[in-house]
């Protein structure tokens, strides 16, 4: 467990360091490009990550587990990922780039579009590193490596805006800094952390994108979702109103972000609970959906009760338009820290196809409910659409990993819990959004009573989960010193 802790603590860290960042970045490049550039900017930047999950994603999650399960064969595992990362970022840059050219655009947003592949490519660059020093629980030096990448992030789009380069130069700022970080990282854990050999092993390649693609499959179905309300607002009610969903929803979206990392961390331990201990499993998801939920919910009721001076702070007025928006769209954080972790649970199960065509539901849900939504209600309804897509998905994984773990009482609870949320969204929505302390003391105040009264997470949770996440004797744990086996090979 301390292992645990200490690995969500970096990468908590990290990722708070990326959401600073990414609330930075938007307040640099809102102000500066204005509303119709910056609808631009989010449309681009949402088509360019929206395919890095089926690369980066399920990439990352296979490389931690390979290097759990055999630390020894790591150097050539590692020289076959990076050399498949190539072929698969050449291919990538080159039909993007042939996209581009077969559109009919105009030459800043050619360039911008180019822009957009560089970003796309630098993610999946910088993923590599990421992973394996997640694998290796070295998790300081990704921390490290995020607070780097956003101070450098934040300096050169200051310079873009400085030289005025438009759309194209604030996100080729964002690529740049990420192949920066990641060529220095990759250059340093080669020397001191894992050192490589570099095949071209297409029989290696099969086995690994055998594995890898489901999982880069519900990535890349996941981010739909989450960008699917961007391009609809996009066409069907200008990128004006694409700009005001993009600025709330990114800055709701930071939960997610935290939760995969949660998830990440907690992989390992749970892939061997799947496989030997399902009894540990059933209590480690109960008490992680219990505190996880509480506290998202929590989150979700600050967020819409300081919506106003939050994004009058980030973005300014001109993003006034905003302020509704995420009040509404606030509600997704309720589900973003479970999500995750119902998602890694059911990989750890074995049900990861299940689990991907659980987000292709999701998926048509949204664009059905958006398609539907968006005509009558424009910005409200992306949110409405938003909020229904993530409650059907958590309804989906929960349902299926139910039905595999039986976890008593977990219909009761989420009948408190609803209770307490609805509560809370009632005063904070009273409060109005020009009250926000108001709303915040009121709206978390009642939560807390009624969180306690209904005892949503029963005393005793927190030990019962270290207990179950604790390893045994007889576990049988591949354990790795590469740094070590480094200096051993330098003597």
């Amino acid at each position: 467990m301390p292992g645990i802790r200490r690995n969500i603590v970096f990468l908590g860290l990290s990722q708070g360091v990326g959401i600073a960042s990414e609330l930075v970045m938007v307040a640099l490049t809102a102000r500066y490009l204005g509303l119709e550039r910056f609808g631009q900017q989010s449309v681009l930047r949402s088509m360019a990550l929206f395919a890095l999950p089926l690369f980066a994603g399920g990439l990352n999650i296979h490389i931690v587990r390979a290097i759990a399960r055999d630390p020894e064969g790591v150097p050539a595992y590692l020289g076959s990922v990076l050399t498949l990362r190539w072929c698969l970022g050449l291919a990538a840059g080159l039909v993007s780039v042939l996209v581009v050219n077969l559109l009919p655009l105009e030459p800043s947003l050619e360039a911008a579009s180019y822009s957009a592949v560089l970003l796309l490519l630098s993610n999946l660059w910088i993923s590599v590193p990421r992973a394996i020093l997640i694998a290796y629980e070295r998790n300081e030096y990704n921390l490290l490596m995020g607070g780097v990448t956003a101070l450098l992030s934040i300096f050169l789009t200051v310079v873009a805006i400085r030289l005025d380069t438009g759309v194209a130069g604030t996100l080729a700022a964002l690529a740049v800094s990420s192949f920066l970080v990641a060529g220095v990282a990759q250059l340093l854990m080669w020397r001191y952390l894992v050192r490589p050999r570099l095949t071209v092993d297409l029989g290696r390649w099969r086995e690994i994108m055998k594995s890898v693609l489901p999982l880069g499959v519900g990535g890349v179905l996941r981010r739909s979702y989450t960008r699917v309300d961007v391009w609809l607002l996009a066409a069907l009610d200008g990128a004006a109103a694409a700009a005001l969903f993009s600025v709330a929803y990114r800055v709701a979206l930071q939960a997610t972000d935290v939760s995969r990392l949660i998830a990440t961390a907690l992989l390992p331990r749970v892939s061997l609970l799947a496989k030997t201990r399902r009894e540990d499993l059933r209590t480690v998801v109960e008490c992680l959906l219990r505190i996880l939920l509480a506290v998202s919910m929590a989150a979700a009721g600050l967020a819409a009760a300081c919506a106003a001076p939050l994004l009058m702070f980030v973005v300014g007025p001109k993003f006034e338009g905003s302020i509704v928006a995420l009040r509404l769209v606030s509600v997704v954080c309720v589900t973003a820290l479970p999500d995750a972790v119902l998602f890694f649970v059911l990989v750890a199960l074995g049900r990861e196809r299940i689990a991907v065509l659980c987000l292709a539901a999701t998926v048509l849900w949204n664009i059905i409910a958006d398609s539907l939504l968006i005509p009558p209600l424009g910005v409200r309804g992306a949110c409405f659409g938003t909020i229904s897509a993530e409650w059907v998905y958590f309804a989906l994984a929960l349902f299926l990993v139910q039905k595999d773990l039986r976890i008593p009482s977990l219909w009761q609870f989420f009948g408190k819990l609803l209770l307490a949320g609805l509560a809370m969204a009632a005063a904070v929505w009273m409060a109005g959004p020009n009250r926000p302390a108001l709303g915040a003391v009121t709206g978390l105040g009642v939560f807390a009573v009624l969180f306690f009264a209904l005892r949503l997470v029963p005393r005793g949770s927190i030990r019962r989960l270290r207990q179950a996440l604790a390893l045994r004797a007889d576990d049988a744990v591949p354990q790795a010193d590469p740094l070590a086996a480094a200096t051993s090979e330098d003597a």
